[in-house]
């Protein structure tokens, strides 16, 4: 029931920040994050990363070629934070994309 509750924090938090799509199967600790952003994966993880965010591109995870349908696809954890912070994470993401955008 907390990990739940977590995951449904953090995919209302990207819902209200508007970061893109969720993916869940439901299960698991982690949620797979299709964002509203045409930056590559590997660009829109390292703006997090400078906000204090630390999201993974999903094409980290395949040793060969990745499948089309996993270009873009962020993969966000949740089971090590609580519900504010989750919400405080989603906040900063949408802030530092926001910024990177500006400047690109």
């Amino acid at each position: 029931a907390v990990y739940k509750a977590r995951r449904d924090a953090l995919v209302a938090a990207a819902e209200e920040f508007a970061l893109g799509e969720c993916l869940s199967t439901g299960a698991g600790l982690h949620l797979l994050l299709r964002a509203n952003d045409a930056r590559d994966a590997c660009t829109l993880a390292q703006l997090a990363e400078g906000a204090g965010v630390k999201v993974t591109p999903l094409q980290r995870y395949f040793a060969e070629k990745m499948p089309d349908w996993a270009r873009g696809l962020l993969v966000l954890g949740f089971a090590g934070l609580g519900e504010a912070q989750l919400r405080e994470a989603a906040r900063r993401l949408k802030e530092a994309w926001g910024k990177g955008s500006e400047a690109g």
